[in-house]
């Protein structure tokens, strides 16, 4: 055997032995605990008072830097941040129906990054039910609580809770749905120059 192929077949070898550490995550069992959330809800189109038109969310998520989940049993106690994406229907685009309860269906995909320890499968996570209201802490701002589960994937059958409070004020809601109309929302993001009183978002799969 020359010298080039005995490398060769050696190459060939370290390959095949390596691969195994490029394998495909599990899908991950037990509970994530509580993830602080950032993100933005695009909507479309835009929210105005007395809107009829059905409309369309678009939403991101991501642990904000510096920020770690905490209180997750079994693979999820391995979980460090999460990252989702996704969106679904809305009621329609009138600006008061962020007050109360709506039912409409939303599914996200959330990648999760761990310590290293394991390597877990992406969880499709559907909220069914978003409760809208005013904050007290900071005060006049947005909120919502929504509640759903995890369909597939990693922690599948796990029951999920969020908890948001909108960078946007009333004042800035409001503003917006009497203008060209509101078309987006955004939580947890770094405070502006002028604007101490900030949103937070947090998410609880158990």
């Amino acid at each position: 055997m020359t010298r080039n192929r005995f490398f060769a077949v050696l190459g060939l070898g370290l390959v095949i032995i390596a691969a195994p550490a490029g394998a495909a995550g599990i899908d991950g069992t037990g509970t994530v605990g509580t993830c602080p959330t950032a993100g933005k809800i695009g909507i479309k189109p835009p929210l105005v008072f007395a809107g009829t038109s059905p409309d369309t969310l678009k939403i991101g998520t991501k642990t904000p830097k510096l920020a770690t989940c905490s209180g997750g049993t079994g693979d999820g106690a391995h979980v460090l941040s999460a990252k989702g994406k996704g969106g679904g229907p809305g009621m329609n685009n009138d600006c008061l129906g962020l007050q109360g309860t709506m039912s409409n269906t939303l599914t996200l995909t959330v990648k999760w990054k761990t310590d290293g320890t394991v390597k877990l499968n992406a969880s499709t996570i559907t909220i069914t039910s978003e409760t809208g209201g005013t904050s007290t802490t900071p005060p006049n701002h947005g909120q919502f609580d929504v509640t759903g589960t995890v369909t597939a994937g990693s922690f599948a059958g796990d029951n999920v809770t969020a908890h948001i409070v909108t960078d946007q004020d009333l004042n800035e809601i409001l503003g917006a749905c009497g203008a060209k109309g509101l078309k987006k929302i955004t939580f947890g993001s770094k405070p502006s120059k002028d604007d101490l009183q900030i949103g937070s978002g947090s998410v609880t799969i158990n």
